[in-house]
């Protein structure tokens, strides 16, 4: 007994300690010497005294094999796994119980489930993107068409026509199909850009006012960056759609007044770090975050917001394709994106995106007061 690595525990037809070993009691957190004062209850945490009877009685020389938790004495559990067998000394029936504490190896087999389950939803999106892309540039394609005969159509009408008023109407439409073709090419960055090198705050800066007007007066739009951020190289016109995108969602996730909140900094992972935390990639990053007040996020909708056309509004607002907009956007610049929401909690967008290592531009950012002003 005192040789194993495993915890050995007897016990009586009651469930009273006979005799225990060394390794078990360190296990419970009790004294070697209290351990025969002990029964099953006292550390057994999932099963209850009427099960655990049932239990007991129905071991034989077989014995059984099986998976639960134990208390400490401090109050604290673990996983442990059990091996039991039955043998009879002067006619009475004794339990041998072995306990391996395997605390770690669920926690590793959870992480890897955690994996597991995230690299099928990253599939899932690529695969989703692939086809996105696919029949948005035949749907561009097609629409090119129609917008251009559209045009030469409308020459030949006068602009009284009632003609040409259902002809300016169609425009529109196909216009507006358009944009959602773009949006899609986005998801799947296919989307053409021009990247430059660019200062991540004077382009939030430059968008400060139009955001407010997007999320109206009831909402406060708090503004804290960081004064001493690296250089981005990506299509300005990419941060304006990713500002725009989650500032539309937070205004609408915020019933009555709160507040949206955007931040700039930067941050270094290392291997080690992002092996611990899936999602995370080594390397230099500049963090754009976006937090909200709002209504929060369950854990079911968590998992499908960057789905194209997945979206918890009712019909007739919103397509579903700003979040996958900003995640195409942040993949194609080689980033990536960390949220926590919980109900009731509000929703946090943390963006990383690489660090530029070319030249440094240097350009003046807002420090001290400035640096938290309310817009």
């Amino acid at each position: 007994m005192e040789q194993s690595r495993d915890g050995i525990v007897i016990l009586d037809q009651t469930g009273q300690v006979i005799e225990s070993s060394q390794r078990f009691a360190d296990m419970i957190g009790h004294s070697l010497d209290s351990m025969t004062r002990l029964k099953v209850f006292d550390w057994e945490n999932f099963f209850p005294p009427e099960q655990l009877l049932e239990m007991i009685n129905r071991v034989n020389e077989k014995g059984d094999h099986f998976e639960t938790t134990h208390l400490r004495s401090d109050g604290s559990t673990y996983d442990v796994e059990i091996t039991t067998n039955a043998a009879w000394f002067d006619g009475q029936k004794h339990i041998f119980c072995i306990c391996r504490d395997i605390t770690e190896r669920k926690q590793i087999e959870a992480e890897k489930e955690n994996l597991q389950a995230q690299l099928i939803q990253a599939q899932k999106i690529e695969s989703v993107g692939r086809l996105a892309g696919g029949v948005a540039h035949d749907f561009n394609n097609m629409l090119g068409i129609i917008l251009g005969r559209l045009e030469f159509a409308m020459e030949k009408v006068h602009k009284n026509d009632s003609v040409h008023v259902d002809l300016k109407e169609i425009e529109t439409a196909a216009k507006r199909s358009a944009d959602i073709t773009n949006q899609l090419l986005a998801f799947a960055r296919k989307q053409p850009v021009s990247p430059r090198q660019l200062d991540l705050n004077d382009t939030v800066e430059n968008m400060l006012n139009l955001m407010g007007r997007l999320i109206g007066e009831d909402i406060d739009l708090i503004w804290k960056p960081d004064g001493s951020l690296w250089s981005l190289k990506m299509d300005p016109s990419q941060i304006d759609q990713i500002l725009a995108n989650l500032c539309v969602n937070a205004r609408d996730a915020i019933t009555g007044v709160g507040s949206l909140t955007i931040e700039t900094g930067k941050h270094s992972f290392d291997e080690k770090f992002c092996s611990e935390h899936p999602g995370f990639i080594p390397g230099d990053f500049v963090r754009l975050t976006i937090s909200d007040t709002g209504c929060g996020m369950d854990k079911n909708t968590l998992d499908n917001i960057f789905e194209p056309f997945f979206t918890t509004k009712g019909v007739g607002h919103g397509t579903g394709l700003g979040l996958s907009t900003v995640y195409g956007i942040v993949k194609q610049n080689k980033g990536f994106i960390h949220v926590h929401s919980e109900p009731g909690q509000g929703t946090c967008f943390n963006i990383y995106l690489p660090r530029f290592k070319g030249q440094n531009k240097t350009s003046p950012t807002m420090t001290g007061e400035k640096a938290e002003k309310m817009v």
